[in-house]
């Protein structure tokens, strides 16, 4: 029996094991030997591969995509595919039957290995666009790599290339990711609320929710009043009809203080409809990719940020969460 992870070679072992206890070898040899070859698709496409998984390892479905864009991703680099992101949906579908054409077989450990390397080789000599381009490497591996983990794997009816492409494939070192601030958070917040809270008040309400609560921007962008207990300064993060979480990890209440709770109170009285950042947008169900309903305004947040000194835009009012505002 061949694989090319440890795990689910133990894992089969063990049922061949028990099954060889209960009714001995030779109806072994005939359950297992037909199954394996009856069961594995050999010299398969990642295409093939991806479909395989999707069907029978239970991930997630959105994180499952978010595991397939990062193979997808690297693979395409390592062909020298063109991305097919920005164009028209035609080209985009192109680009992706190109990349899920590719043969499992020709994405190598060596070849992963010369990615990675090159993917920082593109970021120049700015020590900045090198440490932001180990970061965008590293969740690009680890995110491919767990396509390959024994949950995703276990069922999968492919041949794997032996060894797994990201097999023993070292990472770059990890980055510190604490936040180092470049501006003052309370002249940031006076400064929006003259300028966003007057003009702009869905800018301003999602200004305030990443800054004073640390929300996320998908928490943000489906964030319901229903789940904003201004009573008891919380916000709870909880799963609705329009918001999944990644994980129970994500899931809780969030305090807010007082000033907070008295803005958001007053932006309550006027709400038009059910969400706190109001959009024409109309929400999308049932869509493995992050769907937003808020992105021109995100945007046109992160443009007055970066106007502002907030060169890491959205990402840097985030670590105010516990900070004293």
């Amino acid at each position: 029996m061949e694989t090319a992870n440890r795990e689910t070679a133990a894992a089969k072992a063990k049922e061949i094991f028990l099954f060889v206890q209960a009714n001995g070898w030779e109806a072994a040899l005939a359950k297992f030997r037909a199954s394996e070859k009856r069961a594995k698709k050999s010299n398969a496409t990642i295409g093939e591969f991806l479909q395989e998984v999707q069907a029978k390892s239970g991930i997630h479905s959105k994180t499952l995509e978010g595991y397939t864009i990062a193979l997808r991703k690297i693979v395409a680099d390592i062909k020298g595919l063109p991305h097919g992101r920005g164009g028209n949906k035609k080209k985009r579908t192109e680009w992706r039957a190109k990349v899920d054409a590719v043969k499992l077989s020709e994405i190598t450990r060596e070849g992963v290995q010369k990615w990675k390397l090159d993917f920082l080789k593109r970021a120049g000599e700015d020590p900045v666009s090198q440490r932001t381009a180990r970061i965008s490497a590293n969740s690009f591996l680890r995110r491919a790599k767990s396509l390959f983990s024994a949950k995703a794997i276990e069922h999968v009816a492919v041949e794997l290339p032996d060894p797994v492409p990201f097999t023993g494939l070292e990472l770059f070192p990890r980055q510190s990711m604490k936040y180092r601030s470049a501006f003052d958070v309370r002249k940031l917040v006076e400064k929006a609320s003259e300028e966003l809270a007057p003009e702009e008040p869905e800018q301003f309400k999602a200004f305030l929710l990443a800054t004073m609560a640390g929300l996320r921007r998908n928490e943000i962008d489906k964030l319901l009043w229903d789940s904003v207990l201004l009573d008891h300064g919380k916000i709870r993060i909880e799963a609705t009809k329009y918001y999944s979480p990644k994980s129970e990890d994500s899931l809780g209440d969030v305090e807010i203080d007082k000033e907070l709770v008295e803005v958001l109170r007053g932006y309550r009285a006027k709400a038009k409809g059910p969400f706190v950042i109001e959009s024409e947008v109309v929400p999308k169900f049932n869509v493995v990719w992050e769907h937003y309903r808020c992105t021109s305004i995100f945007e046109a947040l992160i443009k007055w940020l970066k106007a502002n000194g907030c060169r890491a835009a959205i990402r840097c009012i985030r670590f105010a969460r516990n900070s004293a505002l």
